[in-house]
Formats: structure tokens, C-alpha cells, sequence
């Protein structure tokens, strides 16, 4: 929770027209790994240089690039390399990360968060207090602080230059000692930075190396689709499968969709969108490739949809607290879907289709990957 992108243009940025309401950003909801605090709408360009110890050893390294409305920071520590590209009128962030110890790689598009996170006040405002990081005089900030009970338990600090960088920042708990570890910043230049290294490339977006088609299996018999639909209420699921690859797209009540996309050499993709339909998430991610438990067939009665018989099998066998039992026909379509944890739920077929899919059929739709489409503008 602690690690959230503070970027303070909603106090300004958004009220470039001094009379237009502070309506698109709240500056403290913005997830992200950079915890940045920026006072003001604009600033110029810089390029800043952070480090955390724990004791004399070196935590973690903080390159921070701005220009225009981009800023682009490169985090190094023990965990890899992640990049992150925050458009600052909108908040939308493009991160990518890469872990070669563990083989993982992400790609991901965030949205701010659209509701206040509970148990923050956001409000910020200085102290009085000047400090000194990167060679420069700053002024001290109170970014915000974690409140319980009418009580602050954490405040977030951070040291402010005149023309708005933020050249250190730590956290201090109820008492006043130091959380975590402190970001100081220890080399700082102003002047014009290149805007095709900070904004996101095309490429950066291109998911091609990830997402190339997997040859279909040998048999080539066994793409289908399932449509099907809660008994609780409006809500419907879209079952999408071609040899190890899933693809899953279900429709909320209020309209909004969820996405995830399954392939058994270890790539997920899942993507998020609003009710409005405007997108609020996407994520490309790889890795190993997972190790499963083979499905358990039940001892339960088969049951017949849309004229089919089918059979149950626990999908989730080695879950505990969450179930999902599958009932499928004999060439593996899954019918009905009963779900058990939090809320009870079955699921039932409305359409079987088997039909050959396409590369596409199995991703969130494509145009998620354009950034015209967040909000994002020249």
C-alpha cells in the first residue's frame, strides 16, 4: 500500500484552467513502485539519481527522467530491472520489468484507481522545514499519511526544490523513527531531455515476442467456444480454448469486463474494462511454465445442456478455501461451472461453438495496447 505513485498534478495539472474543478486525478491514488510527489503541473526537464542503503550496502537505485508531460523512472535492485512511464495529466502508467533470475518478464498499462483508498488523507503540505539532497536546498513536504482510528500511524515526507523535483523522500511511523528505508537523490541536471527515451516507443507495446500463435494441436479438433450464464444475475462468461491455451472474458452486472488469457508455456495476459468502457488494466506477463495438478474426476451425477451430457472434474484440486468444478463432455467443452468460497455460483452453457479460433480469439482485444484509447495524447 505504501507503494504509491504520488503525482501531485491533480493539485494543479488538472486546474491548467484555474477554473476548472480537480475532477480527473486524485495525486495520491496512482499505484506504482516510484512513489513520486510532483507539487507542480509542470517542471523542467531533469534527470535525478536516487539510492536507498540498508546499512553500508546499496538497496536500491532511482533513475528519474522527465519531460513534458512523461516521466520515466528505472528502478534497479535485488528483484531485476523495472521501467516505468507515467503520463502526468492522466496518471496512466506503462511499466515493464524483467527478472532474470527468475525468468519473469511483465508488461503492463494501469489507470489511475477511481475511488479513494481507504484510510489516507492525501492532503499535502509543507512543513517549514528545509533540507539539503542532490546538492540542492529543499523544502520539506507532508505528501500524505495512513490514518487509523483518528490516528496517523505513517506520514510520507518528501524534500521539494523550488521548481518542483523531489530529491529525497522517506516515511516516519506514529512516533516519528524512520519506516523503510530513505530515497536520497545524489546527482541532479536540468536541461532538455529526449522525449522518444522517455515516452513509451511503439515497440514498448509490442507484444509479438511474447504472444506469438502456438501451433494448434495435432488432432486440430479441438477449438471451441462457450458462452455461459450466472444463475445469481445478468453476469455472463466467455470460454475460449485451443489446445493449452484459455481464454476467459466475463461481463459484470454494471457492464464492465474482465479478461485473462491462459497458456500453459507460462504467459498471461488479463485486462480490465470499465463499465464505461473506458480500459483500466492490462497485463502481459511470462515466466516459467506452471506446474499442475491433474484435473480430479467426481463422483457426481452427469448432467445434460443443450442436448450434451456431460461430466464433472475439480479444475482447482490443490486450492484450498476456493473451488471450481467443471462438468465437460467427452472432448473436454465445459458445459456448466460451479464455483464455491466467497459467493457460491453455477454457471450454465447458452451456446456451444466448435469452430477454429484464431490467434486473437484467444487475447483481450488488441486496441487495449493503444494508448490514444487511455486518454493519452500527443
Amino acid at each position: 500500500m505504501f507503494k504509491i505513485l504520488r503525482l501531485a498534478t491533480a493539485l494543479a495539472a488538472v486546474c491548467l484552467g484555474a477554473a476548472t474543478p480537480a475532477a480527473a486525478l486524485e495525486p495520491g491514488r496512482l499505484a506504482g513502485f516510484t512513489d513520486l510527489f510532483t507539487p507542480r503541473p509542470r517542471s523542467p526537464d531533469y534527470e535525478l539519481h536516487m539510492a536507498s542503503y540498508r546499512g553500508e550496502k546499496l538497496n536500491t537505485q532511482l533513475k528519474i527522467r522527465r519531460h513534458g508531460d512523461w516521466v520515466r523512472v528505472e528502478r534497479n535492485d535485488t528483484e531485476g530491472q523495472r521501467i516505468q512511464r507515467i503520463h502526468t495529466p492522466t496518471g496512466v502508467i506503462v511499466e515493464r520489468t524483467d527478472s532474470p533470475a527468475t525468468g519473469v518478464g511483465s508488461m503492463s498499462i494501469r489507470a489511475p484507481e477511481r475511488t479513494p483508498s481507504p484510510g489516507f488523507d492525501y492532503a499535502s503540505r509543507k512543513t517549514g522545514k528545509r533540507w539539503k539532497a542532490a546538492g540542492q536546498r529543499c523544502d520539506i513536504w507532508e505528501v500524505y499519511r495512513a490514518v487509523d482510528q483518528g490516528y496517523t500511524t505513517v506520514t510520507r515526507l518528501g524534500c521539494v526544490t523550488r521548481d518542483g523535483i523531489e530529491v529525497a523522500r522517506w516515511s516516519n511511523g506514529r512516533t516519528g523513527g524512520l519506516l523503510g528505508d530513505r530515497m536520497t537523490g545524489y546527482y541532479l541536471r536540468r536541461g532538455k531531455m529526449d522525449e522518444a527515451d522517455i515516452r513509451p516507443p511503439t515497440p514498448a507495446l509490442d507484444l509479438s515476442a511474447w504472444l506469438i500463435a502456438k501451433p494448434a494441436a495435432a488432432t486440430g479438433g479441438d477449438d471451441y467456444e462457450v458462452v455461459l450464464k450466472s444463475e445469481r444475475g445478468p453476469d455472463t462468461v466467455t470460454l475460449r480454448r485451443q489446445g493449452g491455451s484459455t481464454f476467459t472474458e466475463t461481463v459484470n452486472a454494471d457492464g464492465s469486463r474482465d479478461m485473462f488469457s491462459d497458456r500453459d508455456d507460462g504467459v498471461t495476459v488479463s485486462a480490465r474494462v470499465g463499465a464505461t468502457g473506458a480500459p483500466e488494466s492490462y497485463t502481459a506477463r511470462r515466466g516459467p511454465p506452471p506446474k499442475t495438478s491433474p484435473d480430479v474426476r467426481l463422483p457426481l451425477p452427469a448432467l445434460t445442456v443443450l442436448g450434451q451430457s456431460c461430466e464433472w472434474f475439480d479444475a482447482m484440486p490443490d486450492l484450498a478455501g476456493e473451488g471450481r468444478y467443471e462438468c465437460r463432455t467427452p472432448d473436454a467443452v465445459v458445459l456448466a461451472i460451479r464455483k464455491s468460497g466467497l459467493v457460491d455460483e453455477t454457471l450454465t452453457a447458452t451456446t456451444v461453438s466448435r469452430r477454429p479460433l484464431a490467434a486473437a480469439d484467444l487475447l483481450p482485444p488488441a486496441w487495449l495496447l493503444d494508448l490514444n484509447r487511455w486518454g493519452v495524447t500527443d
